[in-house]
């Protein structure tokens, strides 16, 4: 079976906290490097463990089955740090400076996105602080709302008339 990756715990998550947040708080990396180095990496272990058309027929039927749920939470993980990182660009009107659309900026910004998850991502981003979103909102954050799910329109609609 796979192992599930996750956080580190016990003493080596509290050293890594304590040395992450002297460093933030000394000034000595600032918080965006360690975005950055956090999202390299994830890419470098991702490409570690890249599964081929010749390695997969080896996996037994558990593992398969693993390997989609922790892929499918990693999936959900990043949509919800693009959408946080797509958020504060947009609050900063990056995509003014090209003059593109929202849409045609975030494309542009994430080719690999299939259309359909650009305009997910576009329409979540264009509604994040609007008035009435904040259980949306707090939905995407928290994992308990798919970026794709909060896109739609009945599913705003249902959250406008319950007054959140």
């Amino acid at each position: 079976m796979l192992p599930v990756p996750g956080p580190p715990t016990g003493p080596v998550r509290c050293r890594a906290m304590r040395a992450v947040l002297a460093s933030v708080v000394a000034g000595a990396r600032p918080i965006g490097d360690i975005l950055v180095d956090g999202v390299v990496d994830a890419c470098r272990v991702l490409a570690r463990t890249a599964v081929t058309a010749r390695s997969a027929p080896r996996c037994a039927e558990g593992e398969l089955l693993t390997g989609l749920e922790v892929l499918d939470t990693l999936r959900a993980r990043v949509d919800r740090v693009c959408v946080t990182l797509l958020v504060e660009a947009h609050r900063r009107g990056l995509h003014l400076d090209t003059g593109l659309s929202v849409q045609d900026w975030v494309a542009q910004r994430c080719p690999g996105l299939t259309r359909p998850q650009v305009s997910e991502l576009s329409t979540v981003l264009t509604g994040w602080d609007v008035l009435g979103h904040a259980s949306i909102r707090d939905a995407v954050t928290g994992g308990d709302v798919s970026v794709a799910r909060a896109a739609r329109p009945q599913f705003v609609k249902v959250d406008e008339t319950s007054g959140c």
